[in-house]
């Protein structure tokens, strides 16, 4: 069983929620790739090319010399320009 869990921060007076992480391939391999965003980006948009929408997570589980892998996207919070 995969539990996924978001987390809301407090950002001043105002709450954002963080969109949680994203396990884009579960096959019980022993393998994973995980994919850790930067300190300014997100696991929703860090990896996603902006002009043709591409996102690379999902392109991984696409290449079959990686079919043995599960694939992750780790989000979360970053408080540097808090």
């Amino acid at each position: 069983m995969i539990l996924v869990l978001g987390v809301g921060t407090a950002c001043g007076a105002a709450q954002q929620a963080v969109r949680p992480s994203v396990l884009i391939r579960d096959s019980g391999n022993e393998s994973i790739i995980v994919f850790v965003h930067g300190l300014l980006g997100d696991a929703h948009t860090t990896w996603r090319n902006s002009r043709t929408g591409a996102y690379w997570p999902e392109l991984i589980t696409r290449d079959t010399d990686l079919k043995d892998f599960d694939v992750y996207a780790v989000n979360y919070e970053s408080t540097l320009l808090v």
